[in-house]
């Protein structure tokens, strides 16, 4: 670990959508048409400058990226405040607020964009969905049977969705194997060590409201990896005390739920009490609501 290189994030040129994401039938991936290379600025950023809001000329920032070109230096006011929040977070909570609005707002190319760049996630979120949705309804021990892992019936909960890691991202998706499902699975680790936390979740007597929670929880950890991997490029980098680390990821968790976890629930509960053909649209539609909720509080 001492010798790698930290990670620096996408750069400004990197596609709001990238080609791998199938597009809507009446969308054009958006794409940068004549800005010139901001190399530069973009070490700038990533070295934690202090810039703009917004590039000066940039759209106003209700308009989505469907309509737009990324903005140039679009991650640099939102990683300089993420970097003055990880210096201190108890103090900079603010700053952490503001970096999250910018990182939807300007650096992901508004809600609409970003809830379509999250379809990786979201194609995992469904199917943490159908496999928890089965366990309530034919029972842990035939659900773990049917993916041949009847060995961890006695086990304890972790452990159990642990093991059900590889059902959820199953080598069948064409988002396996790719930077955006490692980053969902890292989100996966983190949102079944909240599941076993909550003390609540009982796999032998599931119910609706305990499988609400869970997506919810999961959906929220998505966005908080995202988040991370994004404008977050040099937290690790710039601590020595993994605990520190943690509490910053904490922390950023916190926030995100804080925002977003009372509106996306209703969409989560019709979502999973009812017949849905589409429910990978669906949690397109619930981080929609997400980031619309990060993007627009004041």
């Amino acid at each position: 670990m001492g010798t790698s290189a930290s990670g620096t994030g996408p750069r400004p040129t990197t596609p709001l959508i990238p080609n791998w994401i199938p597009k809507l039938d009446d969308e054009e991936v958006p794409r940068r048409d004549d800005d010139p290379d901001d190399e530069d600025d973009d070490e700038q950023s990533e070295n934690g400058a202090e810039g703009e809001e917004t590039t000066p000329g940039s759209p106003p920032a209700s308009l989505e990226s469907s309509e737009i070109s990324p903005l140039p230096n679009r991650y640099r006011s939102s990683r300089s405040h993420f970097k003055t929040f990880a210096r201190d977070r108890s103090n900079n909570q603010q700053s952490l607020r503001d970096s999250l609005k910018q990182y939807i707002r300007d650096g992901s190319g508004g809600s609409r964009t970003f809830s379509r760049r999250m379809n990786p996630s979201g194609a995992r979120v469904a199917r943490f969905y159908t496999v928890a949705n089965e366990i309530r309804v034919n029972g842990k021990e035939q659900t773990l049977v049917t993916f041949q892992l009847q060995s961890y019936s006695q086990r304890p909960l972790i452990d159990v969705l642990a093991a059900l890691t590889d059902v959820i991202f199953d080598d069948s998706s064409s988002y396996h194997d790719i930077q955006d499902d490692s980053i969902t699975k890292v989100a996966y680790v983190n949102t079944i060590t909240r599941i076993d936390e909550l003390g609540e979740i009982d796999l032998d007597h599931l119910t609706n409201d305990n499988i609400e929670v869970m997506m919810a929880i999961f959906i929220e950890e998505t966005i908080v990896a995202r988040v991370i991997c994004d404008i977050g490029t040099k937290l690790y980098a710039d601590l020595t005390d993994c605990n520190e680390a943690l509490a910053i990821e904490e922390t950023v968790y916190q926030i995100v739920s804080g925002y977003v976890r009372n509106d996306i629930m209703p969409e989560i509960v019709a979502t999973q009490r009812s017949l849905v053909a589409d429910l990978e649209g669906q949690m397109e539609r619930i981080y929609r609501i997400a980031f619309d909720c990060i993007g627009g509080t004041e």
